[in-house]
């Protein structure tokens, strides 16, 4: 479950709602922020569906030429905190469910982030590297952790699942993170 978080809201962000709520746009501030929250909450759901996963908790866009690869929440909300990340060298060929990753956690607890589809690994995001903390806050967003030039999507796309499938798969584990196949 999600907690409580505290925003704050720029100053010249504040005075333009203002200017909103006196032109009668809006009847308060917290209508405005209402509708911001709804509209960044639509965001993040058509992000996810726009999205393939693993049953490895690992997400992929669905591109067939360059695609950043992350870990899904449901994975970083069970792994905690992870204050660290190790990754493979750019430009290596790596295999579908071939390690790309290696995550730390504040619970000494270390996490694989298999490779989703085979491809090259093009970049490395290194505000991850650099912050790790970023993968548990944003983790469809500035958390992702590397891209993939995929060699063979098409093909291996049938080992992916869409956002609903990936969703009824994680229902059916009762609470595991880990599941064997």
């Amino acid at each position: 479950m999600i907690g409580w978080q505290t925003v704050s809201i720029p100053k010249n962000l504040l005075e333009k709602v203002e200017k909103l709520v006196e032109s009668g746009y809006y009847l308060c501030v917290s209508e405005f922020v209402a509708e911001a929250i709804q509209n960044l909450l639509e965001n993040i759901w058509k992000r996810r569906l726009c999205l393939l996963y693993t049953r490895k908790h690992v997400w992929i866009e669905n591109y067939s030429k360059k695609a950043k690869v992350g870990l899904s929440e449901y994975a970083v909300n069970r792994l905690k905190t992870i204050i660290g990340i190790k990754v493979g060298s750019v430009n290596r060929l790596v295999k579908h469910n071939e390690p790309l990753a290696l995550l730390e956690t504040t619970s000494n607890k270390l996490f694989i982030v298999y490779s989703p589809v085979s491809g090259r690994l093009r970049n490395v995001n290194m505000k991850v590297l650099e912050q790790p903390y970023l993968i548990n806050e944003d983790p469809y967003g500035e958390g992702w952790i590397v891209t993939v030039e995929p060699s063979d999507f098409d093909k291996e796309r049938v080992y992916l699942l869409t956002y609903v499938d990936y969703e009824e798969w994680l229902n059916s584990l009762s609470g595991r993170l880990f599941q064997r196949r």
